[in-house]
């Protein structure tokens, strides 16, 4: 049986089509709240790279960087988390890979 218009509670209809904006506003609110957050964190590490770079390599060699490390973070080919876990995961490899003291 094909329900007529005017049987259609229009209550319910407008229900519905204000739960399914309210999902739409929620989303768009979380994906552009996840922009942001994408949008802020790049500028920040922007400007730590702007430091970074004006540092003598002396200085640079002393915190452990390389001014190639920074140009490969520049061109994109690697990120500021990798280059921390890289240094930390091989800090932390040297430090265990020490051998006892001999009596």
């Amino acid at each position: 049986m094909i329900a007529l218009v005017d049987d259609l509670d229009e209550k319910k209809v407008s229900n519905k089509s204000k739960k399914t904006d309210t999902k739409k506003v929620a989303m768009l609110r979380q994906a552009l709240v996840k922009l942001w957050t994408i949008h802020q964190k790049r500028k920040a590490d922007n400007t730590a790279l702007r430091q970074l770079m004006q540092l003598d390599d002396a200085l640079l060699k002393d915190m452990g960087l390389s001014r190639d490390k920074l140009v490969s973070i520049q061109n994109g080919s690697s990120t500021f988390n990798s280059l921390v876990k890289r240094t930390i995961l091989s800090d932390r490899d040297q430090a265990c890979s020490t051998t006892p003291l001999r009596k």
